[in-house]
């Protein structure tokens, strides 16, 4: 009997962060509010009240919560899965982006400490 083992397909390391964003649909042209679940220099899991399509175009607007600052970018999404009923989370590939998460990780977690 052959054991069926996970195998890696991410090229960079997750960061699990809850960090504000906007996020725009290109096919309802809405802005919706969400979180993400974790990020990487390319790419960013979040939440939301609906199934995306993969290869969905997303704008992305992150708002910093020690500053306020916004990092925009642009995906698509990858996969889709529902975690209850409701809400789902999304893996987003960025386009050109070259977050850099560590940074964000640290702001993040410093400015949650404050408040």
């Amino acid at each position: 009997m052959q054991a069926d083992y996970f195998k890696e397909k991410r090229s960079h390391p997750r960061f699990a962060v809850n960090i504000p964003l906007n996020y725009i649909d290109f096919e309802i042209h809405k802005a919706h509010p969400t979180k993400t679940c974790d990020i990487s220099v390319d790419g960013i899991c979040l939440f939301t009240d609906k199934p995306l399509p993969n290869g969905s175009e997303l704008d992305i607007d992150i708002e910093m919560l020690d500053n306020g600052e916004h990092i925009q970018a642009r995906g698509h999404c990858m996969w889709s899965k529902m975690i209850e009923a409701g809400r789902y989370r999304i893996g987003v590939f960025l386009e050109q982006a070259r977050l850099k998460p560590i940074p964000l990780v640290l702001r993040t977690v410093k400015a949650q400490r404050k408040y």
